[in-house]
């Protein structure tokens, strides 16, 4: 019972990898013999009776685990691992690598001291323990790996074997696997060489450890923690570095690339610190090879896919692996697989971005950038959305580096306008990022700012231009030209020195005054000062052409972002929303167009949350334009600020852009965004009379006050007696426009459907009140401008809004312009039977008879419809 095992390593394997459970253990403990034939008869107390020994037994000596008894006793518990319990499991664990732990220093020792009589022996406890160590750290994963149970205790009655998995749920096994990992490192940096007589058992030896390492990252759970990751990457590493496991790997890497997604990440990282940390490239350089070469099943979407995401991920940990192999990698290019080339496309990014920060720059440096750029501008025409997309995002990423690639850039923006025509919306809505990202990192703020103005670029390129022509030399000067022809074409490396000639020379020139030294000096400095200026001045107008290159580009691109505007991807109107935000802030002409265009979103409906979060973004944007002051203003003056704002965005505008700015006007009053000194500073731009302001600012004023009101009719009714002053009095009448706006605020007194709800209700105006007074008043303005009937529609339904019996008040203005029509066409009778000549009536009388038809058939319609109204039937006296 007490014999050595006669252990043979090759011959356990060969049981082992064919099925565990076929492991002959002939000579285990009697009882765990039979709870082999019974399972359910195991134990914890059985366990423990047996291990308890063998414990006492191997920390005495690691060498008395190859008694017969106890590695077979072993080996038969890791055959019932799926009843063995996680505690005594956990003790077997503990029990094999403290074992080895042991055995490993006794063997270094040995080694050390060059001891060749027990190298024998510690090979064969080693190959034992590392045996067992692979058994027991595949059952502890297989035991991590199983599912708790989803039924209660009582579903299978009181046995043990239903009640052991919920009393063991706590056990974590990650300590014990970080120490056993140690271990095995340990036992690596021993001299192997001198132990294993052979590669082939040194490499079965070794591939103990490593097929526990791999049978690890195997668990997505594993690999998540950065301590278990690490030492399981150092086991490998050693292996490599030290034990001619590189191919091993090699397989193994690709195979697991192939069939466990989460390894792409930890794969990469793993020959990244294989490379730096212990000098060993040469497994990438193999892997990557074989992966540029593989070619995969057109059906096959996890490969690709993984293999991808450890090529993404291996250039940026260790561009400079990557680059050596990118003419391999370049030929999955032409994969059917779009994954692929979406990762080639990352890659080259990434190399572009390694090779910009670079100090020491190679010869062919800008061959390989040039190369690398090439690959991304032919990608943005790829057949698959989803590789045109990748490469519009590397660009976004390019373009954030320290040095800016002036005319890829340029070629960028160009591919981009072009990609905003795409027939993929995923691809639009990045082109338009893209645009914003090479806006906000142009390389042009070095000389005069950041702004994009088209109108001062081409300003300052006028003024560089005449200052070149003003250097140049006169087009007649005699040979300057051939000079300048001559000295290109001449080789400087065929010339000699020139002719020293001897001081005594009779030939030699007669020596300079000195002034004509001091001249010949201040001429040379003058035209060593007019070519400096002129070069500088060259290159300030290539600067300057390049600007203005772009902004055209940006130009262009900008109406095709107007009309995604209109598009029905929520998340591409909202980047075309940002779009024109970021021109706005560069000044850039293009925008205020976009930003007038974007007005028409505050109507955008969705089923879902969407059409919400367009309009709120809009909201967003326009407090980012109009609503939020710098920082360093007061309240007064933010007020000021907001208020001119918000009046000129009524300048220019269209009747469809003021119904919009209109309806956003009243959410965001709505939302609490407008303050009541805002309302003030507004009131104040209209009601002023000491001092002559623009008609365009007053009447822009009185619009938004009438727009506001629409959500909170109170802003309307505290001011009425301004708009009688202004808008109704002289100020209205001379200006007609200011007078048809005044009327639509002034109907905005009662609340709307829009209105903000308030207690208290709103009692409709007797006839005789101040404001339809004034309002029917304006009905008799004679006018021969367009306007007239602008104001005239306005004050008629302002009336019928506001009054309690409008059809009486409507009836007297009728009468009153009938009689104006009549007695207009008698005045004009008179004249034209006055007048032999036939002279025309004076424009005056003819607008003033045409304003009263107009106005009496406006009457006369608003009449008929109140007719049919029940509440007011009978109230028209004619």
């Amino acid at each position: 019972m007490n014999e050595r095992i006669d252990f043979d390593l090759n011959e356990a394997l060969k049981y082992y990898l064919s099925d565990p459970a076929s492991v002959p253990t002939p000579e285990a403990d009697s009882q765990l013999l039979d709870c082999e034939l019974d399972p359910d008869s195991l134990n914890l107390p059985l366990i423990d009776e047996i291990l308890n020994p063998i414990v006492d037994s191997v920390a005495e000596d690691p060498s008395n685990l190859a008694r017969n008894s106890f590695f077979d006793s072993l080996q038969l518990l890791l055959k019932l691992t799926p009843v063995l319990p996680p505690k005594a499991l956990s003790k077997i664990l503990d029990l094999v690598v403290s074992g080895l732990a042991s055995l490993a220093d006794i063997a270094h020792n040995d080694l050390e001291a060059d001891e060749p009589e027990a190298l024998s022996e510690h090979k064969d406890l080693l190959e034992l323990y590392a045996f067992l160590l692979q058994w027991a750290l595949s059952s502890v994963e297989a035991k991590v790996a199983e599912k708790p149970p989803t039924t209660g205790p009582g579903r299978r009655g009181g046995g043990k074997a239903g009640r052991k998995p919920a009393r063991d749920e706590s056990w974590d096994s990650s300590a014990q696997i970080q120490i056993a990992m140690e271990v095995m490192c340990k036992v690596l940096k021993l001299k192997l060489s001198k132990l294993f007589v052979t590669t082939s058992d040194r490499d079965t030896f070794v591939n103990l450890f490593t097929r526990s390492i791999y049978l690890i990252l195997e668990s997505e759970q594993r690999v998540k923690s950065m301590s278990i990751r690490m030492h399981a990457f150092k086991v490998l590493c050693i292996a490599v570095k030290h034990h001619g496991h590189a191919f091993g790997a090699q397989t193994s890497i690709v195979q697991s690339l192939t069939y466990f997604e989460h390894l792409s990440d930890p794969m990469a990282e793993f020959l990244h610190i294989l490379a730096e940390q212990y000098d060993y490239p040469q497994l990438a350089d193999e892997i990557l090879r074989e992966v540029g070469n593989k070619e995969f099943n057109p059906n096959d979407t996890k490969g690709p896919r993984s293999v991808s995401a450890f090529i993404v991920k291996l250039s940026e940990l260790a561009p400079r692996l990557v680059i050596k192999q990118m003419t391999l990698l370049a030929k999955q290019l032409d994969s059917e697989a779009y994954t692929l080339r979406c990762a080639v496309i990352e890659v080259c990014g990434n190399l572009i971005s390694d090779l910009s920060k670079q100090e020491e720059r190679s010869e062919n440096f800008q061959t390989q950038i040039n190369s690398f750029f090439d690959v991304l501008e032919e990608r943005f025409l790829d057949m698959n959305p989803y590789c045109r997309s990748r490469v519009i995002q590397v660009y976004m990423k390019i373009c954030d580096l320290d040095q800016k690639f002036p005319k890829r850039r340029q070629t960028a923006a160009k591919l981009a306008a072009r990609s905003l025509e795409d027939k993929s919306s995923n691809v639009r809505r990045n082109a338009i990022k893209l645009l914003g990202k090479l806006v906000s990192t142009h390389p042009f703020s070095v000389m005069h700012g950041g702004q994009l103005s088209y109108k001062e670029w081409d300003a300052r390129l006028q003024a560089v231009e005449e200052e070149l022509n003003a250097l140049k030399p006169p087009p007649e000067t005699p040979g300057l030209a051939e000079m300048g022809i001559e000295s290109a074409q001449i080789d400087s490396e065929l010339l000699d020195d020139a002719t020293q000639v001897p001081d005594d020379s009779p030939s030699k020139a007669p020596k300079m005054t000195e002034e004509e030294k001091a001249a010949a000096v201040q001429k040379a400095a003058e035209e060593a000062a007019t070519s400096e200026m002129l070069a500088r001045l060259q290159l300030t107008r290539k600067y300057y052409l390049e600007a203005i290159q772009f902004i055209e580009v940006l130009h262009s691109a900008s109406e095709t972002v107007l009309q995604l505007l209109s598009s029905r991807n929520k998340s591409e109107v909202i980047e075309a929303m940002d779009f024109f935000v970021m021109l706005d802030a560069y000044k850039v002409e293009t925008s205020r167009a976009g930003i007038r265009r974007m007005l028409r979103l505050i109507w955008m409906k969705g089923n879902s949350d969407e059409g919400k979060g367009v309009q709120n973004h809009l909201i967003d944007c326009y407090k980012g334009l109009f609503f939020d002051a710098p920082d360093a203003f007061s309240p007064n003056d933010t007020a000021n600020y907001i208020a001119r704002n918000m009046i000129s965005l009524t300048f220019g505008a269209t009747p469809a852009e003021l119904t919009s700015l209109e309806q956003l006007l009243s959410t965001m009053v709505k939302a609490g965004h407008i303050s009541d000194l805002v309302i003030g500073k507004l009131w104040q731009v209209y009601g002023v009379q000491k001092k002559e302001i623009s008609r365009t600012q007053r009447r822009g004023a009185i619009i938004v006050l009438g727009m506001l009101a629409l959500a909170d009719p109170e802003i309307a009714v505290k001011e009425i007696e301004i708009m009688l002053r202004i808008g109704l009095g002289s100020l209205g009448r001379a200006d007609l426009v200011l007078a048809k706006y005044t009327c639509i605020a002034l109907k905005r007194i009662k609340p709307g459907r829009q209105a903000i709800a308030k207690d208290g209700a709103h009692p409709k105006l007797a006839n005789d009140h101040p404001v339809l007074i004034k309002l029917a008043a304006m009905m008799d303005i004679v006018s021969d401008s367009k306007e007239w009937y602008g104001v005239a529609e306005q004050a008629i339904s302002a009336i019928y809004t506001l009054a309690k019996h409008p059809d009486v008040l409507c009836s007297d203005i009728l009468r009153r312009k009938t009689r104006a029509v009549f007695r207009a066409n008698n005045n004009a009778q008179q004249r034209m039977m006055s007048d032999s000549e036939g002279d025309r009536p004076s424009s005056a009388s003819s607008a003033s008879a045409e304003s009263a038809v107009t106005a009496a058939t406006t009457l006369a319609e608003n009449n008929n419809a109140a007719r049919q109204r029940p509440v007011l039937s009978g109230c028209l006296s004619c």
